[in-house]
């Protein structure tokens, strides 16, 4: 089985000198999902209790109902009889019959978000999911205490700082099983999966808890200098608050150092400019607009005008472009305690309006980050 963990070398930078060492990293390869001889998913997952992870998406796809359901469940063998470590085989019984367009997912899914990879908002509807029981209580106190409870078991996050986990707990806050993953999701059908194994579902006595945080959703537009390559990816670092003189700023910090927070931040190319400046849809996962604006300048592409952080030497602003911070907080979005989401947009400050019409951008243009997976 593929490692959860890999030893890397690392050049760490901190306070203007260079060291060389090793530092664990997660791991992430894709894995295939088959039923039936026919693949239905490949996700991106930190390789450990694949299987878990395949019967869990099974049942959260309602493909099946408990682990009686399936006659087997193991790795697929190559022509050679070898046992492929990325690909797990299910094959359903004879009495349980499904059709592969229902699940209606593309091929290929992250390892962000499960509802990414649904074709439309009815295949989530269509699933016929109960709610919780209306009699299930919990103490504010004992909630509360989940977080602390789960914790001490994560042990590859103690090593990385660099993943999720999902944990199911017995109404008395008792843990019973733990889970890690670069994805949310793929954590929560591993835990899911156990449960299903082990015959322990319905679950309606226990508790599901997840790291990271709720349903929140803030898209910044920001213009910045050169193009970023790639035009679409993900900035991951440790940051850390440095007090100068009479100001502060963030710096990039090493993973494990006093006060450094793991920082993650979303990034997309809209629009460019003659390869001189780019519109970049950016979603900060963690933090908020000092990440941003730490984090471009970080990849080498800091935010126009941005008076802390712009970091190019002898870089010319395009002709008719103030010098003034181009960075809004264009949408943010956010549960309704009584159902559905209150979603505001801005438009655009006075000067990053003038900078859009010198540049010949559309601002109503379509924002390839507001589909960009939660971490």
């Amino acid at each position: 089985m593929n490692h959860p963990l890999l030893t890397t070398p690392v050049i760490e930078w901190n306070a203007g000198a260079e060291r060389r060492q090793f530092d664990d990293v997660v791991a992430e390869e894709p894995l295939e999902i088959r039923l039936d001889g026919t693949p239905v998913s490949v996700t991106m997952r930190t390789p450990g209790d694949d299987f878990e992870l395949a019967v869990g998406f099974l049942f959260t796809e309602g493909i099946i109902e408990t682990a009686g359901d399936l006659t087997h469940v193991g790795s697929a063998l190559d022509a050679a009889q070898r046992r492929e470590c990325n690909i797990v085989d299910l094959r359903l019984g004879a009495w349980r019959t499904f059709d592969v367009t229902r699940l209606q997912r593309h091929f290929f899914a992250s390892s962000s978000c499960g509802l990414c990879g649904k074709a439309s908002i009815e295949a989530v509807r269509v699933r016929g999911v109960r709610p919780p029981a209306g009699d299930f209580r919990l103490d504010p106190c004992l909630l509360m205490a989940l977080p602390a409870a789960l914790r001490p078991a994560q042990v590859l996050f103690d090593r990385t700082g660099g993943l999720h986990a999902a944990a199911l707990f017995d109404r008395d806050g008792t843990l019973v099983t733990v889970r890690e993953d670069v994805g949310r999701h793929n954590a929560v059908d591993k835990v899911v999966g156990r449960a299903v194994l082990s015959g322990a579902v319905p679950l309606s006595e226990h508790i599901l808890f997840v790291s990271g945080r709720g349903g929140f959703e803030i898209v910044q537009k920001a213009l910045v200098a050169g193009v970023p390559k790639p035009r679409q990816g993900r900035i991951s670092t440790f940051l850390a608050k440095e007090e100068q003189e009479e100001d502060s700023f963030m710096r990039i910090a090493a993973h494990g150092e006093k006060g450094a927070s793991h920082a993650v931040t979303y990034y997309a190319v809209v629009e460019t400019a003659a390869q001189r400046v780019a519109w970049l849809s950016l979603k900060p996962v963690t933090g908020r607009t000092h990440q941003l604006r730490a984090h471009m300048a970080h990849i080498n592409h800091p935010i126009v005008g941005d008076p802390k952080y712009f970091n190019i030497e002898n870089w010319e602003l395009p002709g008719g472009i103030q010098s003034r911070l181009h960075l809004l907080a264009r949408r943010i979005a956010v549960p309704h305690p009584r159902g559905g989401t209150i979603d505001v947009s801005a438009p655009l400050p006075p000067h990053m309006e003038q900078s859009w019409n010198l540049l010949g951008f559309d601002a109503k243009r379509y924002d390839p980050i507001e589909e960009a997976p939660e971490e």
